[in-house]
């Protein structure tokens, strides 16, 4: 595996600690794309640099611990994580499992032992991801059908079906595509692409490079924001399809 290629998220909130662990990832070749002390930022970088896999420390600061925040991690985006922590203790392990982590380090660590536990959780982390093609294809096989109100998205061992006219907004997640539908969140293997040739294009349309939305959905637009309405997220509005939008709207 070519480490040059894997970009980590540190987060360890232990400012000594923090420094060491970069100069040993530098070290081995791996990019570091963003580092944080506590559970909400970490949150966010993921969120924002999408890594191949982010080192955790169990016990953060600020009330949002490592577990909490890995548990959001991968349930969102689906990137591996690997917990850092000077507790080995049989509690704290049985707290660790509840986020499904690829792994564990104690400190203090060698930077063979770094090296071992972040190879086979990227390792992990592209079987995991290999091992949902079949969800993949199973997505295409139902949302090409000829009934074009709907498209079925598999969570856990059902597909549900989900009406074009209750869809809000989808979201790009990297490797996936969240599909908002009232409130719920279906995560599914596919990409942007797709989405724009599977949803109709009277109704939706690419505001961001990251954000489909549904047109009857938008209640205002202010800058490089679309508000759509209580109780829902702003949609940030990527400025090179500001113009196909606003032309969209004068057809309407």
């Amino acid at each position: 595996m070519d480490s040059q290629r894997n970009k980590i998220l540190v987060v360890e909130d232990e400012a000594i600690i923090r420094a060491d662990i970069l100069v040993q990832l530098k070290s081995l070749g791996y990019e570091v794309v963003g580092t944080a002390a506590d559970g909400r930022a970490a949150v966010d970088l993921a969120h924002e640099f999408r890594p191949h896999l982010v080192l955790m420390d169990v016990r953060l600061s600020d009330g949002v611990t490592g577990i909490d925040a890995a548990c959001r991690i991968h349930e969102e985006l689906h990137i591996p994580v690997v917990y850092l922590t000077a507790n080995s203790d049989g509690p704290t392990i049985q707290s660790a499992k509840l986020a499904q982590p690829f792994g564990f380090i104690v400190k203090p660590f060698t930077q063979a032992t770094l090296n071992a536990a972040i190879e086979i959780a990227i390792y992990k982390g592209d079987q995991e991801r290999s091992s949902m093609i079949e969800h993949d294809q199973l997505f295409d096989l139902v949302s090409g059908r000829a009934d074009r109100q709907a498209i079925f998205v598999k969570q856990r061992e059902a597909f549900v079906r989900c009406e074009f006219s209750q869809i809000d907004y989808v979201e790009a997640l990297r490797d996936y595509v969240a599909i908002h539908v009232r409130g719920r969140r279906f995560v599914v293997h596919s990409t942007m692409h797709h989405m724009e040739d599977v949803l109709p294009a009277k109704d939706f349309v690419r505001v961001h490079r990251s954000y489909i939305v549904r047109i009857d959905r938008i209640e205002a637009i202010e800058g490089l924001q679309i508000d759509l309405g209580p109780g829902r997220p702003q949609i940030p509005l990527g400025s090179t399809y500001l113009g196909s939008l606003l032309e969209r709207f004068t057809r309407l």
